[in-house]
């Protein structure tokens, strides 16, 4: 398969995963106001090599999710710290979990009330590796660290709105 063959498109699905196969649901859910908008402004990266890369619907969902569960956080401050703010994204191998990630973080970054983004990974290797693909994604978008010194200047760095650092 190639990114030529009609093979290597994906189809278009509801918030359940429901995939839209027929023109008239489609056409209905993705050319609806705003929806297409959305996917092109918001949901699309053009990466260090000028290619575009445009989110599946899952990952939308869950970045939309992850987004909505944050306003509910700022707009009602008792929440913050509760299962209520919090979530997670589970997806398997080969998914998207860092493109996902990476538009949620750049969202999350340009909302009002979010100083910086802190995304926290559990291996040093992981820590590398997303920084790498963020990088490919948006050169510079996101600052690594390899020590807690440098994690601390960051985060008092203004300029560092999004930050990668492992959970040792």
């Amino acid at each position: 398969k190639t990114s030529a063959s009609y093979q290597f498109t994906s189809w278009w699905t509801d918030a359940e995963n429901h995939r839209i196969t027929d023109l008239v649901p489609f056409a209905a859910s993705f050319l609806s106001r705003g929806t297409l908008l959305m996917v092109l402004t918001h949901y699309c990266v053009l990466n260090v090599s000028n290619e575009l890369l445009v989110m599946r619907p899952y990952q939308i969902c869950a970045t939309e999710r992850i987004l909505n569960r944050m306003l509910i956080a700022l707009s009602d401050r008792r929440r913050l710290g509760t299962i209520a703010a919090g979530g997670y994204v589970w997806h398997t191998t080969g998914s998207g979990k860092t493109l996902t990630s990476f538009k949620a973080a750049q969202l999350a970054s340009l909302m009002e009330g979010i100083d910086k983004v802190l995304f926290v990974v559990d291996r040093k290797d992981l820590d590398y590796q997303t920084m790498k693909e963020y990088d490919r994604f948006e050169k510079g978008a996101a600052n690594s660290n390899t020590s807690t010194a440098i994690l601390k200047r960051q985060l008092e760095d203004d300029g560092a709105k999004i930050i990668i650092t492992t959970i040792q």
